[in-house]
């Protein structure tokens, strides 16, 4: 065979002999031209003393594009690939991040009236939930049962994993009932992956409801679930049930640590008890227990959020003498404290105070900066702060382009704020819908009309929620125009995108 890869020279072996190993390196550097592939594993095979195996089968799979071609391609050639081979198939593909092809392979198991393992099935869950396809996922899980697979506690844990982070905390829940319904036995895991989805969803008396049942169904809480819940709590201020959890740990046998104590303190910092917050930091310290930087940062937090900056300045001068070095965290807090008393000038003197610290600024540190400027006007401050994160290779986020935007459109400077629209958007970042609607209200009232409605048409391509303000701001416009028919069938079309007329949408009629 006389391959760009130089397939025969490479073999080096007496009677063209070639190793699957080897067949798979010169598979793999193969870029997308699948005809090529095929033409390669199909001289391989005829090659004395070598065997494919799945990999080297698949090897030419591993591209959107090659994949069904691939499988079409094998069936005429007379390769055969049975349940065993599929199975192995598909892990490969989800080895290598390819998803839509393992799901592509997977529907062309079934529809050959082979039964995929629960394992594949199980895989194939966890990738899809990674990519957040919910539908896929209870795809699946209903493809499964219709073939007669038994769920495991496994497979349904998977799944109240996916539910319970793409916030469908109702079906999780549901599905942790339905185990026990169906006498599957739901484990530890199961109990802990729906008390954190309940948390982070901040359900948290739903939480404490499973975290009860879970007690009473004699599965043991780990150290893990206590933390969550510790932390979810002390999030909400509820001190009363942080000690209670914090008792029970105890209770239980686990040693408080670094990391339960700080979840305590920053529960009594939220609380506003800051006397017993550095009274339970002396306590860590006679159990022998060093505070760590999260510990430092969330007193100094707290000592801001009472306004005692001398005593926080004090803590924070005092860090390194216990081994501490701030972070841009450390920074950030006293940058948002500047911030909301209004004081842009402390906010870029702390900023750069931070970079002659040696501390490189990240993107949070750089939007917490912003933030006072934008809304103090200072646009060149703030243009300065974000070309020199963009200088230093840091990318903007959504927040650091919605911030802009706003700047840009408050100084009245259309232009800018419509390319950093249009940057924002091929970076893959998410524009704030308050941000366009006054973009759009900017443009109408700066006159090109057609802007305003080409950004409304983006709106709807990018399926962004449509609210009844961008509805009134360009029924306002239509208005101006003496646009009176066109603002009518606007007006009738608003219930049509999910929106109600408010009384600024009537007025706006009126007028």
């Amino acid at each position: 065979m006389n391959s760009s890869h130089g397939l025969m020279a490479m073999s080096g072996k007496p009677n063209g002999g070639m190793s699957s190993e080897e067949a798979i390196g010169v598979l793999k550097s193969i870029s997308s031209d699948p005809e090529e592939a095929f033409s390669l594993i199909k001289s391989v095979a005829q090659l004395p003393n070598v065997v494919h195996t799945t990999e080297t089968c698949s090897s030419c799979k591993k591209r959107d594009s090659a994949t069904p071609f691939a499988l079409e391609r094998m069936r005429k050639e007379g390769f055969v690939l049975n349940g065993y081979s599929y199975n192995g198939l598909i892990h490969l593909l989800l080895q290598y991040g390819c998803c839509k092809q393992a799901l592509e392979v997977h529907r062309r198991v079934v529809s050959e009236g082979i039964k995929p393992s629960l394992k594949t099935y199980s895989a194939l869950m966890v990738a899809s939930g990674k990519r957040r396809d919910i539908e896929i996922v209870l795809g699946l899980l209903e493809e499964m049962e219709s073939l007669g697979l038994r769920l495991n506690v496994y497979t349904f844990t998977i799944c109240i994993r996916v539910l319970g982070r793409a916030g469908k905390i109702d079906e999780a829940y549901g599905l942790l009932k339905r185990m026990d319904d169906e006498g599957c036995g739901s484990d530890v895991i199961s109990y802990i992956v729906l008390i954190d989805a309940l948390c982070h969803a901040r359900k948290l008396d739903k939480a404490k409801e499973v975290f009860l049942k879970m007690k009473s169904s004699s599965h043991k809480p780990d150290r893990v679930t206590y933390i969550t819940l510790l932390d979810k709590f002390s999030d909400r201020g509820d001190l009363d049930t942080v000690r209670e959890f914090w008792s029970e740990m105890e209770a239980n046998g686990y040693v408080p640590d670094v990391v339960t104590f700080t979840v305590v303190v920053d529960a009594l910092c939220k609380a506003g008890k800051l006397d017993e917050a550095f009274g339970t930091l002396d306590n860590m310290r006679k159990t022998g227990i060093l505070p760590n930087l999260r510990t430092y940062n969330t007193l100094i937090g707290g000592l801001l959020r009472v306004n005692r900056l001398n005593e926080a300045l004090e803590l924070f001068d005092g860090m390194e003498s216990f081994g501490m070095k701030p972070t841009a965290y450390t920074y950030i807090l006293f940058i948002d404290y500047c911030g909301k008393l209004g004081e842009p000038d402390k906010v870029v003197e702390t900023f750069e105070k931070m970079k002659l610290y040696g501390i490189v600024p990240n993107i949070v540190a750089c939007n917490a900066s912003l933030y006072s400027l934008v809304e103090m006007g200072r646009l060149g401050e703030a243009k300065g702060i974000f070309y020199g994160l963009k200088k230093s290779g840091l990318a903007p986020d959504s927040i650091t382009y919605n911030m802009m935007m706003k700047c840009y459109s408050k100084e009245g400077k259309i232009d800018e704020a419509i390319q950093l629209f249009s940057e924002m958007i091929e970076r893959g970042c998410d524009p704030d819908v308050v941000n366009i609607n006054s973009l759009i209200d900017t443009l109408y009232k700066a006159d090109p009309v057609d802007e305003a409605w080409a950004m409304f048409c983006r709106m709807k391509e990018m399926k962004l929620p449509l609210t009844v303000v961008t509805f009134n701001t360009l029924l306002a416009g239509l208005g101006r125009e003496g646009k009176v028919q066109e603002a009518m069938e606007l007006h009738e079309s608003i219930t049509a995108q999910g929106c109600y007329p408010n009384t600024i949408t009537f007025n706006t009629l009126l007028d």
